[in-house]
């Protein structure tokens, strides 16, 4: 018996539909494609139950969103989870045409439409000054600020081979791989179980992602400003606001105290001695909501008002003042202790003009201070609507917002699948969602299970021979693995790989594998220091890189007596623990090309099956439980072949029927 489920509700079934599901993870001739199960369109009766559940998608002056969006959804088979999570409204005629798909093509879906820029990471967010630079240089998680030549005309003044000197105005901040890792899961709520990570030879803290965009800009996602500033008690306001002449009355009016503030980003909110404020730097729509009860002591009703003032720098200068009316009129504050509650929004832009120290500050004119009272409850909620102007980020001596860095506008500008596609191709790994955690596994984790292979020798249907090829679709003679081309950039040595297959029948060449990284070049600097070069930086101090994203390892090493790291005005030395990156260098345990080490060291199973290719197709009586079941690292044992397989594709298997499912498998060992 089938049951399905869309949004958590029973669906009505005509009990005749057939229902067919191609499954698979990882295909050996098809690398870069990561796939998971999904089915081909089915008709859903339109019951009274469908039509409601469904929100009658085919009224056509219905508003719902139901056809528009993927749907939760499970199946079941007798009772057992055959591993369906969403679905999709395709048309209707008829019936309800809809579309079912596994984990695996959910969650990527989802991590398209997230880019790596809008990761929150706020938590290392800083700004870019020399002390800094230099306090990150130890950092193993978050960022750092490793040794990379970026200069486009070196070697000069600021870095060379002369010396031992580098100019952190030319330093660039780098972001650890297995942080990105970290935040992505933050992002989606799942676990991340990188298993490359505990089965290679390189530490976690050695992968870094190093800045190499056009533009060092602020991170441009609006809700990085979002704020609620509210009370949870009833309370005394006890700041007077001194040099703020009212409005309304001659009184100087009181800061609004807020004993909780909630945002998304930290960093950017700063608590003052009588309030806490906002600083910013682009210039962004803004958003403010309101409700507030307050009570004035005893006395004749004074009129409030509520201002934001901006542009403030300490100490106050009336004339830098810019209050900002969120009430269009004023109200009473009532005497004796009885509270005003009011309510309401207003919208406001930023102006170009505010770089650097300026601020929100909640300002009621005319309370007292130690009179006026604020009801637990309060709040004010500012959201930045649209960001209308981005910044770049500069160096600076000292901390202001021109020069603070958000760690996640430094990655490539990608998205999250993006990503994961392409640390997976470098090690030649399976992302595999299920039960809300990523694993990504290294396909040679095949062979470590071995001991736990699946048995289908008594599953196998013999009433049709089953098909056995020599070859997969898209493997050639020669196949490439490569890293994207980058004019300023030769490839080093081992950079790019090819894997041989003694096939004449096949075509010449083909493309396996081409990561969107670029290749990275060393140079001696620092007196014949090997260091890594990324041309981002013009004679004239401006950023202009190719934006080519590149990934580097990490190395540490002590330079005797140590380099000088120098903005003109400051020098601090360090010897010891220095981030000194590289993408391929002789003698490593570990390099990033594929030829030197990643088909050595992550392709090897994928290449002794591409050496003698048997591909074989035959039926297997898959159930249910085999499907809830199904693991792709996991061989399976046939004893009609006498060997071990790879299951590269199901294709066709009808829940709850009664046929035998063509299965592609591929020879292991």
């Amino acid at each position: 018996m089938l049951e399905l489920y869309i949004d958590n509700k029973p669906i009505d079934l005509t009990g005749s539909e057939t229902i067919s599901i191609d499954l698979g993870i990882y295909s050996i001739d098809d690398i870069n494609t990561r796939r998971g199960s999904f089915s081909v369109e089915f008709g859903l009766p339109k019951t009274t139950n469908n039509q409601a559940h469904l929100e009658s998608p085919d009224f056509v002056n219905n508003l719902s969103r139901k056809p528009y969006t993927k749907l939760a959804a499970r199946l079941f088979v007798d009772g057992i989870d055959v591993n369906i999570r969403l679905c999709t409204l395709q048309m209707s005629n008829d019936f309800y045409r809809v579309r079912l798909f596994g984990e695996n093509p959910n969650f990527f879906e989802s991590a398209k439409k997230v880019k790596l820029e809008n990761l929150s990471m706020c938590q290392y967010d800083h700004f870019w000054t020399i002390g800094n630079v230099v306090a990150a240089l130890p950092n193993t998680d978050g960022y750092l600020y490793p040794l990379i030549d970026y200069r486009q005309d070196s070697p000069d003044s600021d870095i060379n081979n002369t010396d031992r000197e580098i100019n952190v105005k030319y330093m660039l901040p780098a972001v650890y791989k297995h942080s990105v890792f970290e935040a992505i899961a933050r992002e989606f709520n799942i676990t991340i179980y990188n298993q490359v990570e505990t089965t290679t030879r390189y530490p976690v803290d050695m992968l870094i992602e190093p800045f190499n965009r056009s533009r060092l800009v602020r991170n441009t996602l609006p809700e990085r400003y979002e704020v609620i500033f509210s009370q949870s008690v009833d309370a005394l306001l006890t700041h007077q606001a001194p040099g703020y002449p009212s409005p309304i009355l001659p009184s100087p009016g009181v800061f609004i105290d807020f004993d909780t503030v909630s945002n998304n980003c930290g960093a950017y909110w700063n608590h003052g001695n009588f309030t806490e404020y906002l600083r910013f730097a682009e210039k962004i729509r803004f958003t403010v909501e309101y409700d507030i009860s307050l009570t004035d002591g005893p006395g004749l009703p004074l009129l409030g008002n509520l201002y934001m003032l901006t542009n403030y720098t300490a100490p106050y200068d009336p004339a830098e003042r810019t209050p900002l009316n969120i009430l269009e009129q004023p109200f009473d504050i009532l005497p004796g202790g009885v509270y005003t509650r009011v309510t309401g929004s207003y919208t406001f832009e930023t102006q170009p003009s505010y770089l650097k120290d300026n601020a929100f500050f909640m300002w009621l004119s005319g309370g007292f201070a130690g009179l006026t009272k604020i009801k637990g409850g309060s709040f004010i909620k500012i959201t930045a609507v649209e960001i209308l102007e981005q910044v770049d980020v500069v160096y600076e001596a000292t901390e202001t917002q021109q020069n603070y860095v958000t760690v996640s506008s430094v990655l490539p500008n990608w998205n999250c699948a993006q990503f994961i596609k392409n640390y997976c191709n470098q090690f030649n790994a399976l992302p595999i969602f299920e039960n809300n955690t990523l694993k990504i596994v290294p396909f040679n984790k095949i062979k470590e299970n071995i001991i736990s292979v699946v048995d289908w020798s008594a599953k196998l249907d013999l009433t049709t021979e089953p098909e056995i090829e020599f070859s997969l679709e898209k493997l050639a003679q020669i196949n490439t693995l490569a890293y994207e081309v980058d004019e300023t950039v030769t490839k080093p040595d081992g950079t790019d790989g090819t894997i041989e297959i003694d096939n004449e029948n096949l075509v010449a060449e083909a493309e396996l594998v081409m990561l969107d990284y670029a290749a990275t070049e060393s140079v001696l600097r620092l007196i014949d220091v090997s260091i890594p070069q990324i041309k981002a930086f013009t004679a004239s101090n401006l950023l202009s890189g190719t934006g080519t994203p590149r990934c580097l390892i990490l190395e540490r090493q002590t330079l005797s007596p140590g380099v000088d790291f120098t903005d003109g005005a400051t020098t601090t030395t360090v010897a010891a623990d220095l981030p000194i990156p590289y993408f391929i260098k002789d003698g490593a345990v570990f390099n990033y090309g594929f030829a030197d080490n990643l088909l050595d060291d992550y392709y090897d199973l994928t290449i002794s099956i591409m050496d003698y290719v048997k591909v074989v197709r035959p039926l297997i009586r898959l159930n249910a439980v085999d499907i809830n079941q199904l693991d792709f690292l996991k061989p399976v044992y046939i004893e009609y072949f006498n060997s071990y397989f790879y299951i590269n594709k199901i294709s066709g298997y009808e829940p709850g029927g009664n046929e035998s499912t063509k299965v592609e498998l591929v020879k292991l060992f």
